[in-house]
């Protein structure tokens, strides 16, 4: 048979691409997209055409996400899209320098306390800039979701440590509510007679029924009776998370109480409101009322040895001694027992032990340690101390001085 062989030159920008195939054939096979959601095979092989593949380190920015293939409805639909049926989520990748591998697009919900949760992961080709959506969608959901890119020698594509840091893309799904009434919210954060310090500086709620009310109005004031210092805002349906607290707002009293409650409508004008709550709002820590924390225990503190000194299981010369520190030896305070006299220090890395506190001098107060009990697994002696053990010894009988005192040559009873 006759060998045929085929060489094909193109010339575009400069760049010359030679291609050589036998028989002519010159469609080149699909290379396979080896995809296990969250994990990519080291072996994925995917085609960039002429753009060079990203790196880790250079990867683009993903914009323009919106929501489409899906009936969107609601008047607010262009600020957050309102959609039924089945989506597909689209999304801009700036390649102008490299392409990427593929996306991972993360689609979940949010928590009561604003943490993500997650309903779904798919990863799709870095030639695809959509996704549409197969599994069936709650109603009357927010749903957040973001497309992040991965370079093409990624060995591991996981889900970003929080996700909520990153801006995430919203839709909801219907139905809208019909009718003239509507239901009542129901008030999720912070509990009725919570003291709020700051850190969490919104008021949240939900809707008790399976559809979206046209708007929802949230009202606030000092006052039980909501006749004075009163604020009304009107918010969209998909408000349901209110940031309230802008502490350089002179409007703000701290050391006050807070009344509020949200209603909900479904024409926009007759509102159905929940129950009242109210909140302690204490800003600076130091409201009347309020019991400041107690400082933290020092932390750092050591004891410098006068004398050769015993360490002890327990605080006590009557605990059996666990090993022997020597003069000018300077050991971690992990606390004292009741009444101050011995110390629990850190011996070594595998050794925690009591010393006489009048053996040593400590490098800070002890007032505020903690008061470690003495041991139970070992029961004290009956028997009074014997100082004679110590004969010949006059470091390890110096280092009992409490109650024995050094001849010469013995070590006795005081």
């Amino acid at each position: 048979m006759k060998n045929v062989k085929c060489l094909i030159a193109m010339l575009c920008g400069g760049l010359i691409l030679l291609i050589a195939a036998s028989g002519c054939n010159l469609t080149p096979s699909p290379l396979p997209l080896t995809v296990q959601p969250p994990i990519i095979s080291t072996s994925t092989k995917l085609t960039f055409g002429f753009m060079p593949p990203c790196s880790p380190g250079n990867l683009g920015k993903v914009s323009g996400f919106k929501v489409s293939g899906a009936s969107v409805i609601g008047s607010a639909s262009s600020i957050v899209p309102v959609i039924s049926g089945n989506p597909t989520l689209n999304w801009n990748y700036d390649a102008s320098t490299c392409a990427a591998g593929g996306f991972l697009v993360v689609i979940g919900t949010e928590n009561p306390d604003l943490t993500f949760n997650l309903v779904g992961q798919h990863i799709v080709s870095g030639s695809t800039n959509s996704l549409t959506l197969t599994d069936p969608l709650a109603p009357a959901t927010e749903y957040k979701w973001m497309a992040y890119p991965f370079s093409a020698d990624a060995s591991e594509v996981t889900l970003p440590t929080s996700v909520l840091d990153t801006p995430l893309a919203t839709f909801f799904t219907a139905p809208l509510c019909t009718g003239s009434s509507a239901l009542a919210p129901v008030q999720t954060y912070p509990a009725d007679g919570a003291t709020e310090t700051g850190k969490d500086e919104i008021l949240s709620w939900s809707y008790p029924s399976a559809c979206l009310p046209q708007s929802y109005e949230l009202v606030r004031s000092t006052d039980p009776n909501m006749g004075v210092d009163v604020f009304q805002q009107t918010l969209s349906y998909f408000t349901h998370v209110y940031d309230w607290l802008d502490p350089s707002d002179p409007s703000i009293k701290d050391c006050t109480t807070y009344y509020w409650k949200v209603g909900a409508s479904n024409d926009g004008a007759n509102y159905v409101y929940s129950t009242q709550r109210s909140f302690y709002l204490n800003l600076s820590g130091t409201c009347p009322g309020t019991t400041p924390e107690p400082p933290a225990p020092p932390t750092g503190l050591t004891v410098t040895l006068a004398i050769n000194a015993n360490c002890h299981h327990g605080p006590g010369l009557e605990y059996d001694v666990a090993s022997y520190g020597l003069k000018g030896e300077n050991y971690k305070i992990l606390g004292v027992n009741g009444d101050g006299t011995w110390l629990y220090i850190q011996f070594n890395a595998t050794l925690d032990c009591w010393v006489d506190a009048a053996s040593g001098t400590a490098s800070g107060s002890l007032t505020r340690l903690p008061v470690i009990p003495a041991p139970t697994d070992t029961p004290a002696a009956s028997a009074p101390f014997d100082c004679s053990q110590f004969n010949g010894k006059g470091d390890a009988c110096l280092g009992h001085g409490r109650v024995c005192s050094w001849t010469g040559s013995k070590c006795v009873n005081r």
